[in-house]
């Protein structure tokens, strides 16, 4: 555009030029016709075709320069057309910013790269933190109460990757601190934008407390059901639908003499010593399966231990179902070692039957001697 004004300007110049040249010859031609009368016919006339000449020049200039001008108004009118309309697509790109800044959900500060100053926060970070715009901004993000004091070298250490490799959004999760003393567990992004003509850093923070409160909550559940499984006197264990041993406690160990690492994968049938009782217990759980049946399922067992001795288990045993599929999800139990009960409950009913034996001769005799008096 500036290559196509500096051509006009010297064909606008030429034109002027031509104009008064014309103008001072029509008036000599005048001052000589009205006033002199001393030119000759031959000079008359010349300048009578240099007039007409100059007329007919300034005439076809004028074409010219309208043809120019024109160009020249209706291209810079497009350009202005241009510009405001680049303008108005800024502004409204620029205000559909700022209404997504403000009303995000999630916190949003912009900082900049010298002194990794805060320069703006979103209005979502004020309701969370409870600091004003006015107490945090024009600070060093890393100097302000907001960051837990053991995560800022964290946070400067991906700050300054951040703005060492702009192309590439940076993600780290710490800790912030509100106004009230209130520790909230934030994920953080951030990448480089340009602001306000710098490159500046937008940084997203997603208020992740309470998935970590339950995380923390889950482990801690997990932990103490793990220690409590772990210490309890009886076995526990989990199986699939072919019984399989997916899990067992460590208490195996103390009652069987087998590890149970070695004991996981293997089918449980594989320890039971009775056939009768493999067939049973595969037949029972086949129509436990297609009843749905979820109530508890109790049964004695004998295993044959590492030791090569008899041990005789009661094992309680429970399915689980989907709900929406209604397929199996898994088998659970517990073992309990009752060999030393049935033992003396063996003893106990031997030392019942003896006495009764015992009771019994007793009457023999006495029947005897009685009837030997009679006699």
């Amino acid at each position: 555009m500036c290559v196509y004004r500096r051509k006009s300007d010297s064909v606008f110049k030429v034109l002027n030029i031509l104009s008064y040249v014309m103008i001072f010859t029509m008036m000599l031609y005048f001052i000589e016709v009205l006033f002199i009368h001393k030119f000759t016919y031959l000079t008359q006339t010349t300048l009578q075709m240099i007039c007409l000449t100059l007329l007919g020049t300034i005439y076809i200039t004028g074409i010219i320069r309208n043809k120019y001008f024109n160009k020249q108004v209706i291209q810079e009118r497009n350009n202005l057309l241009k510009i405001k309309r680049l303008e108005e697509h800024l502004q409204h790109k620029e205000e559909k910013f700022y209404q997504i800044y403000n009303n995000s959900p999630d916190m949003i500060a912009i900082i900049q790269k010298d002194g990794y100053i805060i320069t703006d926060i979103n209005e979502t970070a004020v309701k969370i933190l409870g600091y004003q715009k006015s107490e945090v901004i024009g600070y060093n993000i890393l100097e302000t109460p907001v960051i837990y004091e053991d995560d800022k070298p964290l946070l400067k250490e991906k700050l300054e990757y951040a703005f060492n490799h702009p192309t590439e959004i940076v993600q780290c999760k710490i800790r912030k601190i509100s106004k009230h003393g209130n520790i909230f567990h934030i994920f953080e992004s951030m990448f480089v934008i340009k602001h306000s003509g710098n490159n500046s850093l937008l940084m997203t923070c997603k208020d992740i407390t309470d998935e970590v409160k339950a995380k923390n909550d889950k482990e801690c559940s997990e932990e103490k059901f793990r220690t409590i499984i772990e210490n309890i006197s009886d076995v526990v264990f989990e199986l699939n639908e072919q019984l399989n041993i997916v899990f067992i406690n460590k208490n195996i160990e103390n009652i069987l003499g087998f590890s149970s690492e070695r004991m996981i994968g293997n089918s449980i049938l594989k320890y039971l010593l009775i056939e009768q009782e493999k067939l049973d217990i595969q037949k029972v759980l086949t129509h436990r399966i297609i009843d749905q049946d979820t109530l508890p399922h109790k049964r004695i067992v004998s295993v044959m231990s590492a030791n090569d001795t008899v041990v005789l288990l009661e094992i309680t045993t429970k399915l689980f179902f989907d709900v929406d599929t209604n397929k199996l999800i898994g088998i659970y139990g517990i073992a309990k070692d009752v060999t030393e009960d049935k033992k003396k409950a063996a003893l106990k009913k031997i030392k019942v039957v003896e006495r009764s034996n015992l009771m019994i001769s007793k009457l023999d005799k006495i029947d005897k001697d009685l009837r030997s008096i009679c006699i």
